[in-house]
């Protein structure tokens, strides 16, 4: 049975990111990795990237990005966030309990809401997974299975979408992410930080989608960032970005 690194320090010298090549990131992947580089980077911990197309398959959840702090692997920011947490290093430490909630609050509002559209947007939409979501998934695979893996997954990723009630029309799922902004954008107001001028999870998630977003291949999805200028500010200005 694996046990947890040592209480000391050490483990700060061992992690390693494993993530997909860029070219091969979905919207929501991308987001994740970018969200889990700037906590870390937040943080301040050192870390070796490693890039594989395999990533998704070496992760237990299937979830991606992992970090591996031998002999144990984190898939995904919550999990890497809470284990950060858990060692003492969390960037949300010197928070009130108040100031704290509201933080988790909105990173739910994030995972819950934001993620499963972009979700939507990528697998849900019929033009988007044809000409975009099957390539980048399936074009480092052999034929058949270049067509046959990225069906499954779609699949997959449309019953469960179903099954949380979560959207799986790509209006629906517009919509959602609309909301999602605007609630950042109130909350973040004038600021360059979501609370006061400290850091937290929350500055890391919100940086690593709203990144996405507004790389995303789809005009369209990148135009919803634009109708909050704030926001934009917060991703043109993010102080560790060129770091990641």
């Amino acid at each position: 049975m694996a046990t947890a690194p040592p209480s000391d320090e050490a483990w700060t010298k061992s992690i390693e990111l494993y993530c997909k090549p860029s070219d091969e990131e979905l919207l929501y992947e991308k987001g994740e990795k970018l969200a889990v580089k700037a906590y870390l980077a937040i943080s301040r911990l050192e870390y070796s990237v490693h890039v594989r197309s395999n990533t998704e398959f070496m992760s237990p959840s299937g979830v991606v990005p992992i970090i591996r702090v031998p002999p144990l692997f984190f898939c995904g920011f919550n999990a890497i966030a809470n284990f950060i947490e858990l060692k003492e290093r969390s960037a949300s430490s010197l928070l009130d309990s108040q100031t704290t909630a509201d933080m988790k609050a909105y990173i739910s509002l994030i995972q819950d809401k934001l993620l499963p559209a972009e979700m939507c947007i990528t697998w849900g939409n019929d033009d988007n997974y044809a000409n975009l979501t099957k390539h980048k998934y399936g074009d480092n695979l052999p034929s058949p299975l270049n067509q046959i893996i990225p069906w499954l997954k779609r699949q997959s990723i449309i019953r469960s979408l179903r099954n949380r009630e979560l959207p799986i029309v790509y209006s629906d799922a517009k919509s959602t992410i609309k909301q999602v902004l605007q609630a950042l954008s109130n909350r973040l107001g004038t600021s360059l930080r979501f609370f006061d001028d400290r850091l937290t999870e929350l500055d890391a998630l919100a940086y690593g989608h709203l990144k996405s977003i507004q790389d995303c291949d789809l005009l369209e999805i990148r135009n919803l960032l634009t109708d909050y200028p704030n926001l934009v500010v917060f991703c043109n200005n993010f102080p560790v970005m060129n770091n990641l």
